[in-house]
């Protein structure tokens, strides 16, 4: 119904109630009058019977009239109730089509044309980083594993319809998961809400880190601050500086990572220097020596290993060669990672050099090369070692370790900070120790070459014969690892 026909409609009934009602008002008047003259000609005794009957059947005329009347008036209380109940109808259609129109006019003409999901949109932004940094860079792949966490906990929809609240959510679900949750096979295959559940009835689990929940934050805002550039007229902001994220206490508070004490340094070391495998056996030598990070030593290639006068140092600078001849990115962490790393003098005589003297090219660690994700296969055969070896506290002391170690080492020989950051790659923390030479001087070669050991650091089991420890027991290799021993 439109509302010129309400309008008309109920002005019609009106004008026809109101001459009911004043019909009505009469007809009652008129038998009141009747019904008081034959009452009071009764009353006196002198009425004539054939007038009081007359008077009484006006009575009842006008009385009819007027019931007539009530009941039409009745009936059009009814049919002005319907008009009006459907007047208020098309006013709330109305209102619910105005609404309608305002919010299509606000997505100018996005009607006919829909927004991809998340997913492929992410793919799209994660492969333009990809192709910039390279398929294997560590980065992408956390973008990735983000971007999965965002869409197994949300889902996957188009990237108009998320909404800042989605974030939050993201966050309060992450901070109810186990630390394990994307590796644990009894997780591995379940939603992020099921696992929640079923981490309940598993005894160990620990809960995931306040600083990897905000690692998967940073991670995915990444990503949505390309996607939200590309449709800036459709996608809402989920970034930080508009959507302010509380933490869930549920999630761990961040670990105190510290270096390792000289007495399990060397437990450490004297089980290293009896493997077998040169990866096993040097890398925990090297991790000690030079606070280098573990993915940095899984890369270290033939020609990394450069002498300096009488000194030995491992050189990030330079891409690497590949078997094939092509060359390859290095990968690090950032670009202070590209720098020089001294050799304590001490590495003379364990046994390092003359492994790299006997390689021709390419990787000092061919078995570990082989492997699908070398980084992560050298992670688990390091945690496995120092556990065996009960030397291991999860994110608490780790190989990671070794490189707290390093720093408490070289601070407690008074080397310079800024020589210190340089071998670390750390960031300088003022602006003036940006200037000058970006990699090692000469002087901070020798000084880092020739620093005393840590007082009681044991290194005499690499000096000693080689004496190897029993191969270990190895069952089939996981083919998510592709460990190859």
């Amino acid at each position: 119904m439109s509302r010129e026909l309400v309008s008309r409609g109920l002005a019609a009934l009106a004008e026809q109630l109101e001459a009911l009602r004043r019909e009505e008002f009469g007809a009652s008047l008129k038998g009141l009058n009747a019904n008081t003259r034959w009452r009071e000609e009764e009353e006196h005794g002198g009425a004539d019977p054939e007038v009081i009957q007359i008077f009484q059947a006006f009575e009842a005329q006008h009385m009819a009239r007027r019931d007539a009347l009530r009941s039409a008036r009745a009936r059009l209380d009814i049919i002005g109730a319907e008009i009006r109940r459907d007047g208020e109808e098309w006013h709330q259609e109305r209102a619910v089509y105005d609404r309608t129109v305002d919010r299509l006019a606000t997505l100018k003409g996005r009607v006919a044309e829909d927004l991809p999901l998340l997913s492929v949109c992410a793919a799209e932004v994660i492969k333009t980083k990809s192709d910039a940094l390279g398929e294997k860079s560590g980065y992408t792949q956390r973008l990735q594993r983000a971007v999965r966490a965002f869409v197994a906990i949300i889902g996957d929809k188009a990237v108009d319809t998320y909404v800042p609240s989605d974030l939050q959510t993201f966050t309060a679900v992450l901070g109810r998961l186990p630390s394990t949750w994307n590796t644990d096979k009894r997780l591995r295959d379940l939603q992020p809400l099921d696992i929640i559940e079923r981490a309940k009835s598993i005894r160990g689990l620990k809960p995931i880190s306040k600083t990897t929940v905000s690692e998967y934050l940073a991670e995915f805002r990444h990503v949505w601050k390309v996607i939200r550039a590309t449709y800036p007229d459709h996608v809402r902001a989920l970034g930080h500086e508009d959507v302010p994220i509380t933490l869930p206490r549920s999630a761990a508070r961040p670990v105190t990572r510290e270096g390792l004490d000289v007495e399990k340094l060397n437990i450490f070391l004297a089980r290293a220097a009896r493997e077998r495998r040169p990866d096993d056996r040097f890398i925990p030598l090297l991790g000690v020596l030079t606070g280098a990070r573990l993915g940095e030593l899984v890369g270290l290639q033939v020609a990394d290993v450069q002498p300096f006068e009488s000194h030995w140092t491992l050189s990030l600078v330079e891409d690497i060669e590949g078997e094939d001849g092509e060359v390859e990115e290095r990968q690090v962490k950032n670009d202070r990672s590209r720098r020089v790393i001294a050799l304590s003098d001490a590495i003379i005589g364990t046994g390092f050099l003359e492994w790299v003297a006997g390689l021709r090219s390419g990787t000092l660690w061919p078995q570990l090369s082989r492997a699908v994700r070398p980084h992560a296969t050298a992670s688990k055969r390091m945690a496995r070692t120092m556990k065996e070896l009960g030397i291991h506290e999860a994110r608490g002391q780790t190989f990671h370790s070794l490189r707290h170690g390093c720093k408490d080492w070289l601070r407690s020989q008074k080397v310079d900070l800024r020589t210190i950051d340089v071998q670390l790659g750390h960031a300088h923390k003022d602006v003036g120790a940006t200037y000058g030479s970006k990699t090692l001087r000469a002087d901070e070669i020798r000084t880092l070459a020739t620093a005393p050991l840590p007082e009681g650091l044991d290194l005499s089991p690499y000096y000693a014969p080689f004496s190897p420890v029993p191969a270990r027991k190895i069952g089939r290799p996981r083919k998510a690892s592709g460990v190859i021993t």
